[in-house]
C-alpha cells in the first residue's frame, strides 16, 4: 500500500543522463496517450518524455526532448514564456501553461501550445498562442500558478496575486465564441476565492475529479479545499460548496495535489521529511480523518530513497478502453485503447467476469480466469503514436451466440510496467 521498501522508488529521468537539461523542473501532467509534460521555469521550456524502449526511464535516444521553448527567438510563433507553472493536457493533445512571469516583464499568461504538423514539438509558427493575458501588467499583479481543463471544457486556472490586485483564488475561462482569445470582461469569472484563514494564503495547484470537485493547496493556511459547484452558477458559494478537506495537524508545505478517478488524494509535502500523502474521503463527510483517511505513500525517513526536494506530481494513466456494448451476428464490435506510443496491446476475452480483484502489480482483474470459463488473448499489437489503439472483432454468425455476453479487459504496457484495462462487457444481440 506504500512506496517505501526497497526499488519502489525509481528514477525516471535524470537530466545529467538524458539528452535534455533541467533548471527547475516543477510541475508534471500526463497527455492521454502517456507522453509526460514537464515545466522548467529556469530554462522557459516545456519538455517531454517517454519511455519508447520500456527500460523504466527516459534516458534513450528520442525519449526526452524539447516540446516547447519560451525563446521568442527560437519558437516561430514569437510567444514569450517566461515562467511556466503548471502544465494541464486536453484530450485533443492541446497543451495548456500557466506562465506567471511576475518578477519580470509582466507578461502573465495562459498559452495553449498545439503540434500542428505533428513532429513532436509546438515551436513551429502559429502552433503557439497566448489565450489569457490578465489585464493589469505589473509585476506580481497576476500570479498563475496552475491551469486545468474541467470536465464542462472550460479551463481552470490558480491566481497567486501577490500585490491583491486579483483575489488569490480559482477562475474560470470559458471561450464562448471560439476565436482563441479569452475576453477578460465577458469570459472570465471568479470561481472560487477561500474564506480568509489566520495566514497569508499562498495557492499553487489545482486537480478535479470525476465527480466535479476541486481541489487546491494553500500552503499558507496548510489547507487543501474541496469545491463543487452544485448550483451550476459558475461561482462557489463558501458556506454551502466549499469545505476545508484536509487541515494539516502542523506546519504542511504542500506543492502540488493530483487526484484520481475514484476520488482518491495524492500531494507532495517538502516539509523535512518530504512526503507523498494519499487520502479519500470513505465516509463521504467532506473531510479527511487524520486518523483513518491519510496514509503516507513516500516517507524520505523511511524509504531508503531521499526524492529530496518535492514539488509536482501526478498519476500515471490506466489503459482506457471504449467499447461497443452490444453487436449484431455476423457485424463487427468496435474496441478502442489509449494507451503510449509503443505499448503492447494484449486483448484479452473470457466468457464470465468477476468483481475487481487486485492483482498487484497491474491493477483490477475483473475477467473469469476458471473453469467453467474461459478466458482467451484475442489480440496483441503495438499502439500507434497519438492515437487511441483500434481493434474491429468480427462477431460470428453462429444463432447459438445470441443473448451471450463477454468480458474484455487489456494488458497493456512495456517490459518494465504493465497495466490492466478498464472492463468493457459486449452483448450479442
Amino acid at each position: 500500500g506504500d512506496g517505501n521498501g526497497p526499488g519502489e522508488v525509481t528514477v525516471f529521468y535524470d537530466d545529467t543522463l538524458g539528452a535534455v537539461n533541467f533548471g527547475n523542473n516543477s510541475n508534471i501532467s500526463f497527455g492521454p496517450t502517456g507522453l509526460l509534460y514537464v515545466t522548467d521555469s529556469a530554462t522557459n521550456q516545456i519538455v517531454r518524455l517517454v519511455d519508447l524502449d520500456g527500460d523504466g526511464n527516459c534516458h534513450g535516444v528520442g525519449e526526452a526532448t524539447v516540446f516547447f521553448d519560451g525563446d521568442p527567438l527560437v519558437n516561430l510563433s514569437g510567444i514569450e514564456m517566461a515562467g511556466p507553472a503548471g502544465v494541464s493536457i486536453g484530450a485533443n493533445h492541446d497543451v495548456f501553461v500557466a506562465d506567471s512571469d511576475s518578477g519580470g516583464s509582466g507578461l502573465d499568461a495562459i498559452l495553449r501550445l498545439r503540434d500542428l504538423n505533428f513532429d513532436g514539438d509546438a515551436n513551429d509558427a502559429g502552433e503557439a498562442i497566448r489565450l489569457y493575458s490578465p489585464p493589469g501588467g505589473l509585476g506580481g499583479h497576476s500570479i498563475p500558478s496552475d491551469v486545468i481543463i474541467g470536465i464542462d471544457g472550460k479551463l481552470y486556472y490558480i491566481e497567486s496575486s501577490s500585490t491583491g490586485f486579483y483575489a488569490k483564488g480559482i477562475y474560470q475561462l470559458d471561450d464562448a465564441d471560439s476565436n482563441d482569445f479569452i475576453d477578460p470582461v465577458t469570459e472570465v469569472k471568479q470561481f472560487f476565492v477561500p474564506t480568509p484563514g489566520g495566514s497569508l494564503e499562498f495557492l499553487w495547484t489545482l486537480t478535479q475529479d470525476a465527480a466535479g470537485n476541486f481541489y487546491t493547496a494553500d500552503t499558507g493556511n496548510d489547507i487543501i479545499w474541496r469545491v463543487r459547484d452544485d448550483n451550476s452558477d459558475n461561482v462557489i458559494t463558501n458556506a454551502t460548496e466549499a469545505s476545508a478537506f484536509l487541515t494539516a495537524p502542523g506546519v504542511s508545505l504542500i506543492w502540488d495535489v493530483s487526484v484520481s478517478a475514484d476520488g482518491t488524494l495524492i500531494c507532495v509535502e517538502d516539509q523535512a521529511p518530504d512526503r507523498v500523502l494519499r487520502m479519500k474521503d470513505t465516509n463521504s463527510d467532506g473531510v479527511i480523518d487524520l486518523l483513518t483517511e491519510l496514509e503516507n505513500v513516500y516517507n524520505q525517513v523511511i524509504s531508503p530513497t531521499t526524492i529530496g526536494n518535492a514539488r509536482g506530481l501526478t498519476w500515471e494513466r490506466q489503459p482506457q478502453m471504449s467499447a461497443d456494448a452490444t453487436a449484431f451476428l455476423g457485424t463487427t464490435a468496435a474496441f478502442q485503447v489509449e494507451a503510449t506510443e509503443g505499448d503492447i496491446v494484449n486483448l484479452y476475452l473470457s466468457t464470465g467476469t468477476i468483481s475487481p480483484t487486485p492483482l498487484a502489480p497491474f491493477g483490477n482483474l475483473e475477467l473469469a480466469i476458471n473453469a467453467p470459463d474461459v478466458l482467451l488473448m484475442i489480440f496483441s499489437a503495438t499502439a500507434p503514436i497519438l492515437v487511441p489503439f483500434a481493434v474491429n472483432l468480427p462477431i460470428p454468425s453462429d444463432p447459438g451466440f445470441v443473448g451471450l455476453s463477454f468480458g474484455f479487459q487489456a494488458l497493456v504496457g512495456k517490459a518494465d510496467r504493465l497495466q490492466i484495462s478498464n472492463l468493457q462487457v459486449l452483448t450479442i444481440l
